[in-house]
């Protein structure tokens, strides 16, 4: 009988440690690793991974992938100022974030001023405290997981010209886009939250669009910024096929040419640099450098165009290059890709009618040459 008590004695004894093991989490002050992308330092708590400092790899070359795990643990969270001021940050490119991480770091990436490309994985919830301060991101588009933006998030992103907000966001603190001098276009999906009006859209030149009678109309009015209604049946979803209402994407085009009815006012303009403009959308079918022209096919013979992205962001511009006051573009362009025309007559309070003409220019023999009613031209 004793021995069965003392074996039940040692039963329980291991059963206690073993289950001290399971529920006590794993708590490390600092711990470091090294991978392709940099050398990471970061802590554990509750079995989880926070990144606080970051430095270049040799040889580094502006691309960062933040890992999904380091010493094991999930990589859940940026500490504060986990890139900024540290070896590299000042030519980071481009940063690429794993499913596993819930916010974007607070000033984590702040004065990363080469930082162009941002890729959000699926887990981020909220965009931190002057995570983007004073970066070079030209278009953002906020993923659908994010409830949250945070004060000062992209404030002096004096090159953002394009934002898009998920139906998702239910918070937008101040100063988000402060002197975001650049911003022409701000696209929020979301129909209520709650916002800042403490320097949120100062010093940008921006066009928000959004439901009409949504918060976004009332942060609109709070800067006397202009607003465009969006189609009630317009949601992130199709806007990803055609961020324009009532705009359809075209099959697959290598030339086209479409009569543009310029009408001064019209709620169908769209702001491009914070004048409105017709917009036309199109999907290249191949890759390769395009022309895109005005003509005299209308009653107005001085216009101005801009070849846009799918966010309304201006690739490139021109006047005159046509002659005769007409604008002419030329662009390389990449296959299966959607790009906008925004065209305007040069006094957008005229209302008028011109022609405009998309061609690629095919190469042969290292000649450039542009196909003009299929006649060749050198």
């Amino acid at each position: 009988m004793k021995n069965i008590n003392k074996l039940v004695s040692i039963v329980l004894t291991l059963l206690l440690i073993l289950s001290v093991m399971i529920t006590v989490p794993v708590t490390v002050s600092a711990a470091t690793d090294t991978d392709t992308y940099g050398t990471w330092t970061y802590s554990i708590s509750n079995n989880q991974a926070a990144i606080t400092a970051w430095s270049a790899p040799s040889n580094f070359n502006g691309i960062v992938v933040i890992p999904s795990s380091l010493g094991g643990y999930p990589v859940t969270s940026l500490g504060k100022q986990a890139f900024r001021y540290k070896t590299g940050y000042q030519s980071i490119t481009s940063v690429t974030f794993p499913d596993t991480c819930t916010n974007t770091g607070e000033e984590a990436f702040a004065d990363c001023t080469s930082l162009s490309s941002i890729t959000f994985g699926s887990g981020i919830t909220e965009i931190t405290r002057y995570s983007f301060y004073n970066t070079a991101l030209t278009s953002v588009t906020i993923p659908e997981t994010v409830t949250a933006i945070y004060w000062g998030a992209f404030e002096q992103s004096r090159n953002l010209q394009s934002v898009t907000i998920p139906a998702s966001v239910t918070s937008m603190q101040g100063a988000v886009f402060n002197s975001c001098t650049s911003l022409t276009s701000l696209t929020i999906y979301a129909r209520s939250f709650s916002y800042s009006t403490d320097r949120t859209l100062n010093n940008c030149p921006v066009t928000v669009r959004g439901y009409s009678g949504s918060s976004a109309q009332n942060l609109a009015s709070a800067f006397s910024k202009t607003f465009v209604a969006l189609s009630e049946n317009t949601t992130e979803t199709s806007a990803s096929e055609a961020s324009e209402p009532n705009q359809t994407i075209p099959e697959l085009v290598s030339s086209l040419n479409y009569d543009v009815d310029y009408v001064s006012g019209s709620s169908s303009n769209v702001s491009i640099n914070n004048t409105a403009c017709n917009i036309y959308t199109f999907k290249a079918s191949k890759n390769g450098v395009i022309s895109v022209y005005s003509n005299t096919g209308g009653s107005y013979t001085d216009t101005y165009g801009y070849l846009c992205d799918s966010n309304n962001s201006i690739l490139t511009s021109d006047d005159d290059s046509a002659g005769s006051g007409h604008f002419k573009i030329t662009y390389t362009v990449t296959a299966n890709t959607i790009y906008k025309i925004a065209s305007r007559p040069y006094s957008t309070s005229s209302s008028v009618q011109f022609k405009v003409y998309l061609e690629y220019l095919l190469s042969e023999n290292g000649f450039t040459y542009e196909v003009n009613n299929n006649t060749a031209k050198v």
